[in-house]
């Protein structure tokens, strides 16, 4: 089983992506990358994280490679999905953003939907229901949706309509997602 914290990933392009986690097993700061479902880990320190790293790329670089996996399986999910039913949890505006924070039937976990003004963006935020450490916490992914994060804008729209016209800032969010 993985054993991390500060799990951080950042999509670069279609199949492609890197990112960091901490292993609090050996405490590593580990990086990592992913082309095409293939992961790679490294690590900036050559001294004695070095000789670590090593000891953890022979003993549990494997389980980390299945749980990237299991990640990006889980995002296509969501994808792939055709509907979405839920509620709409919590509403706020503030400083040029509205943050709507929505429960799906099909999801464990709440969304958040965050609307940047200036930006004129649609920031998604979820937790990915795969447990990355013993205390069974789970990887939280804030991302813009688009095909190089796996999450399409066409996703994203199916994801928000259902809450399209039950927002109480739906006349702030009309033109949003049509």
């Amino acid at each position: 089983m993985v054993n991390m914290k500060q799990f951080s990933i950042k999509f670069t392009g279609v199949d492609k992506a890197e990112g960091s986690f901490i292993d609090e097993t050996f405490s590593l700061f580990v990086k990592f990358e992913v082309k095409k479902d293939q992961v790679f880990f490294n690590l900036d320190d050559d001294g004695e994280s070095g000789r670590l790293f090593e000891e953890w790329l022979l003993k549990e670089a494997e389980v980390y490679r299945k749980f990237m996996g299991r990640f990006i399986k889980k995002l296509d999910e969501v994808n792939k999905q055709l509907s979405f039913e839920g509620k709409i949890i919590n509403e706020y505006s503030y400083e040029g953003v509205v943050e709507i924070e929505c429960s799906f039937d099909s999801t464990p976990h709440n969304v958040k939907f965050f609307y940047v003004e200036q930006l004129e963006t649609i920031v998604l935020e979820f937790d990915i229901p795969i447990p990355m450490n013993k205390k069974g916490e789970f990887p939280r992914i804030t991302l813009v949706p688009s095909e190089e994060t796996r999450i399409t804008l066409e996703t994203l729209k199916r994801m928000w309509k259902p809450f399209r016209e039950k927002t109480k800032y739906r006349l702030k969010l009309l033109h949003v997602l049509r």
